[in-house]
Parts: structure tokens; C-alpha cells; sequence
């Protein structure tokens, strides 16, 4: 129904309006965007690019849009499969971070906030850390994992399955032995090697965010450990972050 003044009213069908666009996460991209050129089908999901690129804007890396890649990796685009249906009624949500296809109101909150480290030991200087290995400890969250969802090519699942791989081989960049050496060619290694001497990558604790049939199943496939102080922690000079986009079961006003 559409108001023109507070003396006419017009009334205008549901059949009249335009149709719900059902094709999900693509719509929220502009049209001349990579995402909305390229048609994205997530039971064949594009080989993993040859050419070697540089990062020189860490926030553009992040937009689906014109990396249309996320929708095929990331579990908050993964657990809704080609996107959820346009909302009927705007409603605020509120939460600590968000995907720059929605437009969350942020909060500050004091998530995993440490004054300090004490004591000073467990925070030891760079040349004193021990292990030169890629550190990477959390938990299986960032989607549901049942019979259903794509939860094996989740962000979190696949760098745990990627980095305990130890079959076949993979390209890496060596090393350049100066500074004003050039970064060289790709170069072919065994898995075992590469991923067992520089990877300590696990989930810790126990399978969560699961169903009753696929809990186990995670238990099998990946490794488990338990989770590390912060002083076992200080002693990797290299740790890996891997966070969510968006916490998007937050506070939903109006619900």
C-alpha cells in the first residue's frame, strides 16, 4: 500500500510489484562487478589461480563482489548456499564486525580483549621464540557441519585439511637468500616435507557445531589437540589468524 498524502491512498497488489529475486548474494553486487559478469555454480568451484599476484589492498581482497571466490570458501556465504532471499521488512542488525555485502550496525565490544601478557615470560622477544613453524589453533565454527552443508570447503575446515595434507606435492616460492635477490619461479615440493616442517595447524578441543551424524566424522578427519596457553603459544614466532566475517546471530531488534 502506498501512502501519496495523508488524503489519497493507493493500493497496490502483491502481483503488481516486481518479482523476489531469488538468486542470493549477487544481487547485493553492483552490476558491473565480477561477481554479477561471472556465473557462479558452487558444486564447480573455479580451479585456484596460476599467477602469482601482489596484495596491495588488504580491505578490496575482502569484497565478494569483485572476489567472487569467497562465495565458494567462506562459511558465512557457504552456510546459505547462493545467498538467502531479500528480506520483506529492514530490520537493524547489530553485531562486531560484518561482510561488505551487508550493512550490520556496528558495536564496540570488548571480544578477546588482553590488558596484558603476565607473566612477561609467556611474551618472550622475537630471537627467543623457538619454533619457526605457522601457528594456527581454534575451534570448527564459521558454519553448521551436517550431511547437507558444504562444510569441506569451508575457510576453517580446508586450511586444517590443506595444511595436513601430506600426499602429493604443491608449488611454493622459495626463499630468496638476499634482499635484493628476485622472487624466483615456482618450485615443486612433497607435501610431507613442506607441510610437516612449517605448519602446526590443528582444531582444538572437540568437534562443536555439528550434527549428531557428522560430529564423528570431523573427529576422524581432522587433527585435534588441546588448546594452547598463552604461554605455549609464545613460543611460535609465526601465528595465523583466521576470523569469521560477521557474527550475523546477534542481536536482531524486532524479532
Amino acid at each position: 500500500m502506498l501512502y501519496l498524502s495523508i488524503f489519497q491512498i493507493i493500493d497496490i497488489a502483491r502481483a503488481a510489484l516486481p518479482k523476489v529475486d531469488a538468486s542470493g548474494w549477487t544481487k547485493a553486487c553492483s552490476p558491473k562487478s565480477l561477481a554479477r559478469r561471472k556465473t557462479i555454480n558452487l558444486d564447480s568451484p573455479p580451479p585456484r589461480p596460476k599467477k602469482k599476484t601482489f596484495i596491495y589492498d588488504h580491505v578490496k581482497t575482502m569484497d565478494p563482489c569483485d572476489h567472487p571466490d569467497h562465495f565458494y570458501h567462506h562459511g558465512q556465504f557457504l552456510s546459505h548456499e547462493m545467498g538467502p532471499w531479500p528480506q520483506h521488512v529492514m530490520v537493524p542488525e547489530f553485531s562486531y564486525c560484518s561482510t561488505l555485502l551487508h550493512h550490520n550496525i556496528r558495536f564496540p565490544v570488548p571480544y578477546g580483549w588482553i590488558e596484558d601478557i603476565f607473566p612477561r615470560t609467556d611474551d618472550p622477544e622475537w630471537e627467543e621464540r623457538l619454533d619457526e613453524r605457522l601457528l594456527w589453533r581454534g575451534s570448527n565454527t564459521g558454519m553448521f557441519h551436517n550431511s547437507k552443508s558444504r562444510w569441506r570447503d569451508s575457510h576453517r575446515d580446508f586450511l586444517v585439511s590443506f595444511t595436513n595434507d601430506f600426499w602429493g606435492t604443491l608449488e611454493v616460492l622459495p626463499p630468496n637468500k638476499t634482499k635484493t635477490e628476485k622472487i624466483g619461479e615456482l618450485k615443486e615440493f612433497k607435501k610431507a616435507n613442506i607441510n610437516a616442517a612449517l605448519m602446526d595447524v590443528a582444531f582444538s578441543g572437540k568437534p562443536i557445531a555439528c550434527s549428531q551424524s557428522t560430529c564423528p566424522l570431523l573427529g576422524q578427519l581432522y587433527p585435534w589437540r588441546p588448546m594452547m596457553s598463552i604461554g605455549e603459544a609464545g613460543d611460535y614466532k609465526y601465528v595465523l589468524d583466521v576470523s569469521f566475517y560477521q557474527k550475523s546471530w546477534l542481536n536482531k531488534l524486532g524479532r
